[in-house]
């Protein structure tokens, strides 16, 4: 008899975040043996999916499709897949989506949401629609301390203290000190200054050119230093749905859409210019790289107030969402180098934070 199947359904539209979260988990399901995980994604791109070494089904973004027609019909596909896998338990991310509770092949089933970060306003938003009622279980990826800086209202507090939530800590990929070393040392071998700039996947939340600017930042600045900081190192990361054009590459500056090896980049690196997404942000907490973080704009997480709230516990500096690239800097962040005293943020391994959630949802059959 086959093992008992766990399906994550989960979109990724802008970034890598919710995709990622569940591939981790669903990684460390498939190394413990007990469930088979099968990730039904909306993915806009492969790149994460390939190679993940689970089962994938990738849809097209249902709620981007150009008829009501051919959404009704993915629906119909997608109904008849989880019914045809049939599976013990359905895993969401973060933002329930009615498409799911429509489908008639979900009724009756054990239902899990994991949730990442919102702001308390978000959160009372989602709550008065009903949509959690439908899950048994929500998982709160992120650490107790840090979901009571969002500002959540005593109504959520107390659904979240008595109601069918868990704060399980951050889901993130673990880097060891040597993947970190790697990493740098194959992109900065004469052992200078590394800076790498990352977008996550790329996407925008707004149509005013986000990434495109952040980028074109990036090259203003390695040809500066081209000449003047030859040691210096700059690595490019625009994320595989950046709409813009691509830096040109150069002797100081590589430029990837994306790479495999971008958890252990970040935690290698000096300095870390980032879009402040949970992965990148958890990547480049794993080693010490100094911060500048770069929000996008943000309708439910409140990415800007939590980059500061980051700045202010960790170091570094926010930069606003339109950056002037006309202004050289005064003290640039990697002079200095190899001081990196920022100490390392702990961060729980996935697979923990899994056998932590499981003994709790009683999953296995």
């Amino acid at each position: 008899m086959s093992e008992p199947r766990v399906v994550f359904l989960v979109k990724n539209g802008i970034g890598f975040g919710h995709i990622r979260r569940a591939l981790i988990l669903a990684q460390a399901l498939q190394r413990d043996g007990a469930l088979r995980p099968v990730v039904i994604s909306q993915a806009r791109g492969l790149d994460l999916l390939l190679g993940a070494g689970v089962d994938v089904v990738n849809f097209p973004l249902l709620h981007r499709l150009p008829s009501a027609v051919a959404e009704d019909r993915y629906l119909e596909l997608l109904d008849v897949l989880l019914d045809r896998l049939d599976p013990v338990v359905v895993i969401e991310d973060t933002y329930p989506d009615p498409r799911y509770g429509r489908l008639p092949a979900l009724a009756g089933r054990a239902r899990l949401l994991i949730m990442r970060r919102l702001v308390g306003a978000s959160f009372d938003q989602i709550r008065h629609t009903g949509a959690l009622a439908r899950y048994d279980k929500i998982l709160i990826a992120q650490d107790p301390d840090q979901f009571h800086r969002e500002g959540h209202s005593g109504p959520s507090l107390a659904a979240v203290e008595h109601g069918q939530f868990t704060i399980v800590g951050n889901v993130a990929i673990p880097v060891t000190s040597h993947e970190a070393e790697t990493a740098r040392r194959a992109h900065a071998p004469q052992g200078g200054p590394l800076v790498v700039v990352a977008a996550g996947a790329g996407g925008d939340q707004l149509t005013d050119g986000f990434t495109t600017r952040l980028f074109t930042a990036v090259q203003h600045v390695a040809d500066r230093f081209r000449d003047a900081r030859p040691e210096l190192r700059f690595v490019a990361v625009t994320g595989p749905y950046h709409p813009g054009r691509l830096p040109t590459p150069a002797g100081n500056l590589a430029v990837h859409r994306f790479h495999p090896d971008l958890p252990a980049l970040l935690a290698g690196a000096d300095v870390a210019v980032i879009k402040p997404g949970n992965n990148c942000l958890s990547e480049a907490l794993a080693g010490r790289a100094q911060l500048i973080l770069v929000p996008d704009a943000s309708f439910l997480e409140g990415v800007s107030e939590h980059a500061r709230r980051v700045v202010a516990e960790h170091g570094g500096q926010v930069c606003p969402r339109t950056p002037s690239t006309s202004t050289k800097p005064s003290s640039p962040p990697w002079n200095g180098h190899h001081a990196r005293s920022r100490p390392t943020a702990p961060l729980l391994r996935s697979a923990d934070v899994w056998r932590r959630s499981r003994t709790r949802l009683a999953l296995a059959s």
